[in-house]
């Protein structure tokens, strides 16, 4: 009964999207996109001002993105854009052009160059909610997700307006989701859409209910997922001119939902054919190559290689060379089909391996774990079970980095089958309660019955039954084979050892030399230098630098015997060391009677601003508290001043003897510059690091002051709390 319920709603649904479509080929002819191209290049052509020509190719960039998928206009227009608006010298019309840069074109290939319009942007006065936003999504397509979690709640807490609250709640979730906190996403959803009401923006509203569709989808929730689906189309119908584009989206979309359910196969296919001829011949080109998308994935699935190859051979040869023109990983995949339809194993092998070494050089991890998997698919198929174990390894390890339990699920079921045809029974039965805790987990996640959750415990234990008996018989015929092995195993026993003895002295050697490389250098540095015998010069954007220097050391010293100055300096650079480890923060150096630490680097160093300020603290607290100890022993201490700084460095190795890690860059110099210009037994900070660790720690505003070969800088005191 539940089953005929579940067909009956699946069967409206269907009914109301092809209903709230049908007069979609009609209408979208009145009001076809295709002269919109030329429509917008006339606009930027006759345009009188630099605004109007920058506003009409952001226009454009939106339009090669949306509607016709040119990934390589989207650059080009994106770059031409930036150059005008920096030709204006206006910061508004600049940071229009930034967002369409981290909407539209920011993806692997651009990280570098996103990184750096991110120091622009952070350069900018009165764009802090910008900077945060657009670091949100360069976190994302670094897979940082868990700091663009971060950065996208902090860009929430500077958001002006109700469409800035919205997008900040946007990508606070959808980092979220990334890392596992469903929960946590959906509320962000769900209180972007309380918001929509008080927003005007349709794309942003579109965005909304697609992000929580799409939530609700992958978490196989499908009647939530349908019903976000048809609010998505309800709000494309409710506009005063219907976004044609949006439309095929959502129904796009919709289809994909029900082909998911396994209801109506050849209505949806009649369906997909029908919009594919229509997006072709009305110029919408990205929903288009979403159709073939969509046609490839189910015929491969279900392994409809005859459809697939009656498609592109026979009514769409075309298709094939556009592929090949457009999209070269997709042209090897599918040359790969069709020579394994015809019985062409060696094609179908060199093809596969052509698409495997393409897409191992791209940054996005999901397509490259869905490929290395229907690799390894293929392999399995044709009987080369060695190679296939090994790149369906390969893609499991990708699902779980993709964080995308679909992807795992069916890796694993690959791997189960390879071990069970190998005869690896104890293998297979532990890779099958991986996929079994991974389902259930999957069905309480998205609220199945207990019905459902219990129907899957149950196979579990009679197909762990099936493994335990099959185990069995596995051990029964080892036993046959220990008695032979034993006695080799005496043997292997005695040589080991005396290699071992010869190994452990190498290595005794090895770890003493690299303790003291560790000591010298970063991890990451050290392990490049040992593994290629230089390092390159890195980079990183946000990093909060920390000088340390003594008060009148000279004066000091003078009252101190050479061996008792080194042992007090000691003594206190000591303490600094466990109080920076204490806080995850990177010692860089010390000259004479200066030290100097950092937070936020290299890779493995994720110490904020946060925890500077409080070793900082520390650090003072030590200082005044060895101050009191000497000067009741009526000896001489020693003050300290300290200056913080946030902003990006350069860090690297130089030199070929004795070694030394430093970091370069005008945030080192501005940290430089605020220790000199602090008081003994103060800690002073620039503005950069008064705006990151201000919730946290009451700091007191100096003004402007001159700092050498600065000007004037903001200066602030951390009070101690």
């Amino acid at each position: 009964m539940i089953y005929q319920n579940q067909s009956i709603g699946l069967l409206k649904s269907l009914v109301l999207i092809l209903f709230c479509c049908s007069g979609l080929f009609v209408q979208a002819q009145n009001q076809s996109q295709w002269p919109r191209e030329k429509q917008l290049w006339e606009v930027y052509n006759t345009a009188s001002s630099d605004l109007e020509r920058v506003s009409s190719l952001n226009e454009l960039v939106v339009y090669y993105f949306d509607i016709l998928g040119d990934l390589n206009a989207v650059d080009t227009l994106s770059a031409k854009s930036l150059q005008l608006a920096r030709a204006t010298d206006n910061e508004s019309i600049l940071i229009n052009s930034l967002d369409h840069f981290f909407q539209y074109k920011i993806r692997g290939s651009t990280l570098d160059e996103a990184n750096g319009l991110l120091d622009e942007v952070y350069a900018l006065k009165n764009w802090e909610w910008h900077y945060r936003l657009f670091q949100a999504i360069t976190y994302y397509k670094e897979h940082r997700f868990e700091a663009g979690a971060q950065a996208a709640s902090f860009s929430l807490r500077l958001a002006k307006t109700a469409d800035q609250q919205i997008r900040s709640l946007l990508w606070a979730g959808i980092n979220s989701d990334k890392i596992g906190e469903k929960v946590k996403a959906l509320n962000y959803f769900l209180d972007a859409q309380k918001l929509l009401e008080t927003s005007s923006n349709q794309k942003l509203k579109i965005k909304v209910y697609s992000a929580i569709q799409l939530l609700y989808e992958f978490n196989g929730n499908h009647s939530r997922a349908r019903f976000y689906c048809e609010k998505l189309m309800e709000t494309v119908q409710e506009s005063e001119t219907i976004d044609t584009s949006a439309l095929l989206q959502a129904r796009y979309r919709y289809i994909m939902l029900f082909a998911d359910s396994g209801f109506y196969q050849t209505e949806l296919e009649e369906e997909v054919l029908n919009t594919l001829e229509y997006s072709k011949k009305n110029g919408y080109l990205q929903i288009y190559k979403d159709y073939w998308a969509f046609l490839r994935s189910h015929y491969i699935s279900d392994l409809k290689i005859d459809r697939l190859y009656d498609l592109y051979v026979n009514i769409y040869p075309e298709q094939l060379e556009r592929l090949r023109v457009n999209d070269l990983e997709k042209y090897y995949r599918m040359k790969a089909y069709l020579a394994e339809y015809k019985n062409n194993t060696d094609s179908a092998k060199y093809y596969w391996q052509l698409a495997y070494e393409y897409e191992k050089d791209t940054a996005e991890i999901y397509s490259k774990a869905h490929l290395t998997r229907r690799y390894a698919e293929f392999l399995f198929r044709v009987g080369d079970t060695e190679q296939a174990q090994e790149i369906a390894l390969n893609a499991l390890e990708l699902s779980r980095a993709s964080k995308f339990n679909p992807f795992i699920i069916d890796a694993l079921e690959l791997l189960i089958k390879i071990e069970e045809q190998q005869e690896n029974y104890k293998q297979a039965n532990t890779l099958l309660k991986q996929q079994d805790s991974l389902k259930i987990f999957m069905l309480e996640k998205s609220k199945a019955s207990n019905l459902a959750v219990m129907s899957i415990k149950n196979e579990f234990k009679q197909l762990e039954q099936d493994r335990k008996n099959k185990e069995e018989k596995e051990q029964f015929r080892n036993r046959v084979y220990y008695v032979a092995l034993i006695t080799s195993l005496i043997v292997f026993i005695v040589v080991t050892y005396i290699v071992f003895r010869q190994y452990r002295q190498t290595r005794l050697e090895k770890d003493k030399s690299d303790k003291l490389l560790l000591n010298i250098l970063p991890r990451q540095t050290a392990e490049e230098l040992k593994s290629k015998g230089i390092t390159t010069a890195r980079r990183f954007n946000n990093v909060t630098v920390l000088f340390c220097d003594i008060v009148d050391f000279t004066k000091v010293a003078e009252r101190l015997s050479p061996e008792d100055l080194v042992k007090e300096i000691d003594t206190y650079f000591r303490a600094f060391d466990d109080i920076i480890q204490a806080y995850g923060l990177e010692k860089i150096k010390t000259v004479g009677d200066a030290y100097v630490a950092v937070g936020g680097m290299p890779q493995h160093n994720h110490a904020s601003a946060r925890d500077v300020t409080v070793a900082a603290l520390k650090i003072m607290e030590f200082i005044e508290r060895k101050k009191r100890e000497r000067e009741a022993e009526g000896m001489p201490s020693f003050n300290l001043r300290i200056g913080i700084n946030t902003g990006g460095v350069v860090a690297g190795v130089v030199g070929s003897i004795k070694f030394q890690y430093d970091i370069w860059g005008d945030a080192v110099n501005i940290a430089a510059r605020m220790e000199q210009n602090s008081e003994p037994g103060r800690i002073n900070i620039s503005r950069n690091t008064y705006l990151e660790i201000r919730e946290s720690f009451e700091c007191t505003f100096r003004g402007k002051i001159l700092a050498k070969n600065k000007g004037a800088i903001e200066m602030y005191f951390v009070d101690a709390h």
